[in-house]
């Protein structure tokens, strides 16, 4: 399972490029969680991550993780229990629906 805060500019652009708007709807979109997710494999296939390392289920997230918003400690560490707390149902759901194959 893995949280991805996208890339806003090139997020933007991707959504622009398929007619897309960037608003919190393009985080589910299919096609671009499909591409998030190839490039995800072969990022752990070329980096030898063994099948418990590679990524089953991805949720892409608009905003940015910074300090301010508390989800990040002031050495730019995720605070897992912040981020335990905010997402519980979203990891839930990820769970109960399993692998995802695109």
């Amino acid at each position: 399972m893995v949280f991805i805060t996208v890339d806003k500019v090139y997020t933007e652009a991707w959504a622009e490029r398929n007619n897309l708007k960037f608003d919190e709807a393009l985080m589910t979109n299919d096609i671009l969680r499909k591409e998030v997710m190839t490039s995800l494999k072969n990022i752990a296939t070329d980096s030898k991550f063994n099948s418990l390392e590679k990524p089953k289920q991805i949720m892409l997230i608009k905003d940015e993780w910074t300090i301010e918003s508390d989800m990040l400690t002031p050495t730019m560490k995720t605070k897992r229990n912040t981020a335990k707390k905010v997402y519980e149902k979203e990891i839930v759901a990820m769970y109960l629906e399993g692998v995802v194959q695109f």
